[in-house]
């Protein structure tokens, strides 16, 4: 869980600019248990650090900082959204055409972050350098706040030299992006360069520590910042109350590996995790009984389980709330009982295997928001155990579409969750 920036500062003699030349350095990033190592295609060497002034890379941090280090949700990468959200996440969007390695940061919760390095595929631009090792981290958020801000403590002091009226302006904008307000505009993934006085009033409002909840279910609505507070508040307003959690669930809860404490694990590793606390075989299958199982052997009974959400929130349309000393709730538009069980499963995941929040938690069921990937994958191996499906799959290995749906009628579960948990869990392959 390893992410550092190390300079070496050096002098430039043949740099005319007097900011670029006082922050020159070799550089290195380490991702993981190993720097990022470069391959020299002029000197035919590989090393584990690049040189350049650290400015033009500091000066990006500075003004990308609100999003960088409190956006949680991200676009998909086929969205239009998605370029302008790698432009606040990306190092390469510092680099000013200088050598950088493709390092992405985004937030996970209150006490995480994934660091990911993406090898390069070429030799950018007009650099003779290329990255050739991917890595990717789950990192302490106060390690990762710590690395960037002693960088850019760091590279002020070396521009004080040379210009200091510059190095006390970055240092301010640096100041004031550290304030709640900012963070908050960051964590929403809007630029304060383009809020109206109505969105700050609104920005304002949100500070409150009462309007968590909103901030959690807005972050995850698309539209303008009106827009969402306003479905967040319809979306708030239906929320039931919170239900104390019974001796039998907190024994549960005190049981089972937290992410704070294995941030790296999967939602596979996480439900046989489960299954282990509670002595279940790995091929045993809930189908339609899961939620009197969970009421019986956990302590969550079936009426506090799901809720309905009336309305339609476009790609919102499952909240969930979970915490260290409450049963998790499910509030969602679905009716259907296979929808509603496999929701309840990420319910599971999200309080038992979530990072510990030591209050109420809200987290809204949509691809934009961290930790949606796990908890699918938690909910498909709970009710389509890959254990389970090997003892179904055909002597070829290939399942026909009528046998998929015939195992997930047995299941009970939706025949993509078969298909996916065949293909994803390398069981066979689906007939086309």
């Amino acid at each position: 869980m390893t992410f550092r920036i190390a300079t070496e500062w050096l002098d430039a003699p043949g740099v005319t600019d007097a900011g670029l030349a006082s922050t020159w350095a070799r550089t290195s990033i380490t991702v993981g248990p190993r720097a990022l190592e470069l391959y020299d295609q002029k000197r035919k060497a590989v090393r584990d650090g690049f040189f350049g002034s650290v400015l033009p890379f500091v000066e990006w941090l500075v003004d990308a900082w609100g999003r960088l280090i409190n956006e949680r949700a991200k676009p998909a990468p086929a969205s239009p959204d998605f370029r302008v959200w790698s432009g606040y996440h990306s190092f390469h969007s510092g680099r000013e055409g200088g050598a950088m390695p493709d390092v992405w940061l985004r937030r996970i919760d209150n006490d995480w972050f994934h660091v990911r390095a993406i090898a390069d595929e070429r030799l950018m631009p007009g650099i003779s350098v290329r990255f050739f090792l991917d890595a990717h981290e789950q990192v302490a958020a106060n390690q990762v706040e710590r690395v960037l801000g002693e960088l850019i403590t760091a590279t002020c002091e070396q521009l004080a030299h040379s210009d200091p009226s510059h190095a006390d302006r970055l240092l301010g904008k640096w100041s004031s992006r550290l304030r709640p307000a900012s963070q908050l505009i960051g964590r929403l993934g809007l630029d304060e360069d383009d809020l109206t006085d109505v969105d700050i009033a609104l920005v304002n409002e949100l500070l409150n520590e009462d309007a968590q909840t909103l901030v959690e279910i807005a972050e995850a609505i698309p539209g303008t910042l009106s827009e969402r507070v306003s479905r967040a508040r319809t979306i708030a307003g239906q929320l039931p109350q919170a239900t104390s959690a019974p001796d039998q669930w907190r024994r549960l809860l005190g049981r089972a590996h937290s992410r704070r404490e294995h941030p790296w694990q999967t939602g596979w590793a996480a439900a046989a995790d489960f299954r282990a606390l509670l002595e279940l075989p790995s091929t045993h299958v809930f189908a339609s009984g899961l939620p009197a199982f969970l009421e019986t052997q956990c302590g969550w009974a079936t009426a506090d389980q799901v809720h309905r959400l009336h309305g339609d929130f476009g790609s919102v349309r499952t909240v969930f709330l979970w915490g260290d000393h409450v049963l998790p709730t499910v509030v969602t538009t679905a009716t259907e009982s296979a929808s509603k069980r496999f929701r309840t499963s990420k319910a599971l995941y999200y309080s038992l295997f979530g990072a510990s929040t030591g209050a109420r938690a809200t987290t809204v069921d949509s691809p934009v928001v961290p930790m949606y990937s796990e908890a699918n994958a938690f909910a498909a191996e709970l009710l389509a155990p890959a254990e389970f499906l090997r003892t179904r799959t055909p002597s070829d290995g290939v399942w026909e579409r009528q046998h998929v749906a015939s195992v997930a009628r047995e299941l009970a579960v939706s025949p993509m969750v078969v298909q996916h948990q065949i293909e994803n869990r390398r069981i066979g392959s689906v007939s086309s």
